[in-house]
């Protein structure tokens, strides 16, 4: 028995389409994405002012005491976190300007610098973690500047979370138009199929 042709059965192509076209519904999936990337960028600029207290409390000793080189490449591995931070909410500022039918954009391009500026951030915020707890242990462990190091390092790694490893797709974020017709169509092929075997 032949499976019976949907309605709603479009081609790929056309549903990526018929997404571009579709900008509210797209939009509106889009806005909570949106805000969390905004918020991680908030949360990366914190770590950022915390780094700065912690350098600034940072015990110095006469003589050969603690150096600051970590502290200040913890300081240094925050403010990167907040650059990728904000630049994935650049992209996606960008996208979302596109889908409410702005100026066209090559986010393709944009995607990809995206993507891997997700995986640099991971490898940032491995370097704020060593950096933190090698300036935790030259201040002291107690220490003012080390408390202000280990909430600037949470406050790093909220940022990345939030914010850094959001790169930009360019159907836009799960949930949006494409990516929901693909999953409804393969629904109602699923109940097609059911639906015509014998009982």
């Amino acid at each position: 028995m032949l499976t019976p042709m949907l309605d709603e059965e479009y081609r790929p192509d056309q549903i990526t389409e018929y997404g571009t076209a579709a900008q509210d519904a797209a939009v509106q999936r889009m806005r909570p994405h949106l805000r969390l990337t905004r918020i991680g960028v908030a949360v990366a600029a914190v770590a950022v002012l915390f780094d700065v207290v912690a350098l600034a409390t940072f015990p110095i000793f006469a003589g050969l005491g603690p150096t600051r080189a970590w502290v200040i490449t913890a300081l240094v591995a925050g403010v990167l976190l907040l650059a990728i931070a904000g630049f994935q909410l650049v992209c996606w500022q960008l996208a979302f300007a596109e889908w409410r039918s702005g100026p066209d954009r090559d986010l393709n391009r944009l995607a990809l610098i995206s993507y891997l500026a997700h995986w640099v951030s991971y490898l940032v915020v491995l370097l704020a973690l060593f950096a933190a707890m090698a300036a935790s242990r030259e201040s002291g462990w107690s220490s003012t500047s080390a408390v202000f190091t280990a909430l600037g390092l949470a406050f790093a790694i909220g940022g990345q979370v939030l914010a850094g490893v959001q790169y930009l797709r360019t159907a836009g974020p799960p949930g949006t138009i494409p990516a929901h017709m693909r999953r409804l169509i393969e629904r109602e092929r699923v109940r097609a199929r059911r639906g015509s075997r014998p009982t």
